[in-house]
């Protein structure tokens, strides 16, 4: 399985699957993603939240300061969902927003304007990575619950 990693501030987008992440990081993030977020290595955090129709919303933080919110979605319920908070979250913060959201299964995410306060260019492909890991223990937490 693919999904699309898309962020929406820029529309840049690429495909992602599983072979990109280690079973050790999985086995690493699963409890912690299961607790629903914590503390992470390198200062990051993450705080996790599931939609009313199964998509999953998540923030990443450096420190206190949040920096980008993803939302994954494996169909098109969920999709309608996530997307639409997404775009709400860019409309209120003035930024960047497509009219649609790319084909599921995607994780998109919205980089938030506090990111480069506290972000370089290193910690937000850091930050890219992080996401796809957070994706995928999601994606591997539904296919066996």
């Amino acid at each position: 399985m693919q999904i699309t990693h898309y962020t929406v501030n820029t529309g840049h987008g690429r495909l992602t699957d599983r072979s990109e992440v280690r079973d050790d990081v999985i086995d690493f993030l699963r409890p912690i993603v299961e607790a629903g977020g914590g503390e992470l290595p390198m200062g990051f955090s993450v705080r996790i939240d599931r939609g009313d129709s199964g998509g999953w919303l998540f923030t990443v933080s450096v420190g206190t300061v949040p920096i980008v919110t993803c939302g994954l979605a494996m169909d098109e319920p969920q999709a309608t969902e996530v997307w639409a908070r997404l775009i709400g979250l860019a409309t209120t913060l003035d930024l960047p927003r497509p009219a649609n959201p790319p084909p599921v299964p995607w994780l998109s995410a919205v980089i938030l304007p506090t990111a480069g306060a506290v972000a370089d260019p290193g910690t937000m492909m850091a930050v890219a990575d992080l996401e796809r890991c957070v994706a995928w223990v999601l994606v591997d937490h539904d296919s066996v619950g």
